[in-house]
């Protein structure tokens, strides 16, 4: 066998076995990663802190949990939280992920607390909108989107639970 195809199955092989790596490390951290995303962008774009306990993902199962997330007030108001949820969780049904419609089996709430709290300039709640609107655009609405170009409609979801427990 020629050297050079020899150099090329070695890369090929070496590249397959550091992408494995690779995917193995992501999905051994995936409830890190996403509680870490969750805390960063959350607090930039609501303009105070955001916090997640614990995050549980399962892709296999098509099942993710959050676990105690809260929203912090802006400064100014009394009390330490403008809204926290005790869980929230969200299981799809895998199999239709690439299709349409795409099925939710369940989104479950527990535990949600909103605090609003009147202060000079406005609500808490009402701050928290402000800087959300500042971060995303202004808080313009986004046009619906067009039909697909095949003529079929835009994909479609289908929920089978939302259950609201402890609010």
């Amino acid at each position: 066998m020629p050297k050079t195809i020899k150099i090329f199955i070695g890369v090929a092989v070496a590249s397959i076995v550091i992408f494995g790596i690779a995917v193995a490390l992501l999905m051994s951290n995936l409830d890190g990663i996403v509680k870490t995303a969750i805390e960063k962008f959350g607090s930039q774009v609501a303009g105070v802190p955001v916090r997640v306990a614990d995050v549980k993902i399962s892709l296999s199962e098509g099942r993710g949990t959050i676990k105690g997330l809260t929203v912090a007030n802006p400064a100014g108001f009394k009390t330490p939280t403008a809204f926290s949820l005790g869980e929230i969780t969200l299981a799809i049904d895998t199999g239709s992920v690439t299709k349409d419609p795409v099925v939710i089996k369940e989104i479950i709430v527990a535990a949600p607390e909103v605090t609003y709290e009147v202060g000079t300039g406005g609500s808490n709640v009402d701050a928290i909108k402000k800087n959300v609107e500042a971060a995303t655009g202004g808080g313009k609405a986004t046009p619906a989107k067009e039909p697909a170009k095949d003529g079929g409609d835009a994909k479609k979801l289908i929920i089978d639970l939302v259950q609201m427990k402890g609010g």
